[in-house]
């Protein structure tokens, strides 16, 4: 896996990619929904990916409000925490 990375992408010691987005939701949360509003005006909560080369999905966060940006979010989660 960690191979096919490195030659399809010239990224030395790269074993997947992370990305984050926002799923928008269709009403505010009842509990602080002011802080699920996301760049765009949009209710939303954050959902964060990882995955390999044969874009499958390795690791998946979710749950912070929208207002959380992904370095973030990536921060607290326990692949980040404890990368082995």
């Amino acid at each position: 896996m960690r191979i096919g990375i490195e030659n399809s992408c010239d990224f030395i010691g790269c074993v997947g990619f992370v990305d984050g987005c926002d799923i928008n939701l269709q009403y505010a949360p009842s509990y602080h929904g002011e802080t699920y509003m996301n760049r765009k005006n949009k209710y939303a909560i954050n959902i964060l990916g990882i995955c390999d080369a044969d874009l499958r999905f390795t690791y998946v966060s979710s749950g912070f409000p929208a207002s959380m940006g992904d370095a973030f979010v990536f921060a607290t989660t326990d692949f980040f925490r404890y990368p082995h």
